[in-house]
């Protein structure tokens, strides 16, 4: 349905975006970074970073079973005295955020494309990560930094969860709207893929022996089954969790782009 774009094509496109950063600190931040909410990005409250640890220690303790064999979770007042105040870097840190809100609307799996049906295809989580610290190192954005993929991968899997990212989503979508530059959204979906090769069990005639043979089928039989029965508990939960998204709060980057173009994006199940 849609055609890649060339290289050329995508790197102007993100130049342009990038170079907008002054504007976004503009109206975005009026009063400046460090007195915006997207400074708690990289610098949560203390009441946001007690949170995170206790969420961490429940989530180790489920995946390591070690329930009763832990010291208690530190009380707040105890959890404070070992926080650590950091340095401010008011550049780095806004175009990282940028960075990232970025990957959230080029990468995971959704689609960018323009009156051509034509796509800005970055490339997969770490290509679309190494494809934005390119663009950044290029037009030396931040001076005295080099980013790569890591800088992004994931995108705001964790800066949403400490700030209000609707306001630097929609800048973007206004600038791509601007380009009638549209977004097809990908609701997220797992899938398993079998790296089964047929030509692994081919056996030469004089090797050949029927009753092992009739065993790798029903091993193979097996494991066939086994892999489509645990697809179809992925399709079911993605079944449940895409219904479930029709009655829920949408997420900040599907908020923002109804804001900016006024109906909810193809692909997200509060389009339907």
């Amino acid at each position: 349905m849609f055609t890649p774009l060339s290289d050329d094509s995508m790197e102007s496109l993100f130049i342009e975006l990038f170079k907008a950063i002054p504007e976004l600190t503009n109206k975005v931040m009026p009063k400046g970074f460090a007195n915006s909410e997207l400074i708690h990005v990289f610098h949560p409250t203390a009441e946001q970073q007690y949170r995170e640890y206790c969420e961490m220690e429940v989530r180790f303790e489920t995946l390591f079973k070690k329930k009763g064999k832990r010291a208690p979770l530190k009380t707040f007042e105890e959890f404070i005295l070992t926080i650590e105040d950091s340095k401010v870097d008011e550049l780095y840190e806004t175009v990282s955020i940028y960075g990232d809100c970025l990957w959230d609307i080029f990468s995971n799996n959704h689609t960018v494309y323009n009156e051509n049906l034509e796509s800005y295809d970055i490339g997969s989580f770490r290509g679309s990560g190494r494809f934005l610290a390119g663009i950044i190192d290029k037009i030396n954005l931040v001076p005295d930094r080099s980013f790569d993929y890591m800088d992004f991968y994931m995108g705001s899997f964790i800066a949403e969860t400490r700030a209000n990212l609707i306001p630097v989503y929609e800048f973007i979508f206004r600038k791509l709207k601007a380009k009638k530059i549209d977004w097809e959204y990908s609701f997220p979906r797992i899938g398993l893929v079998s790296f089964n090769n047929d030509n692994d069990d081919k056996t030469e005639m004089k090797d050949y022996n029927p009753a092992t043979s009739v065993q790798k089928e029903l091993d193979r039989a097996k494991k066939n089954n086994e892999i489509k029965k645990i697809q179809q508990q992925f399709d079911d939960a993605y079944n449940e969790e895409f219904e479930q998204a029709r009655y829920s709060k949408p997420a900040q980057v599907v908020a923002a782009y109804y804001s900016v173009y006024g109906h909810w994006p193809n692909g997200h199940p509060l389009a339907e």
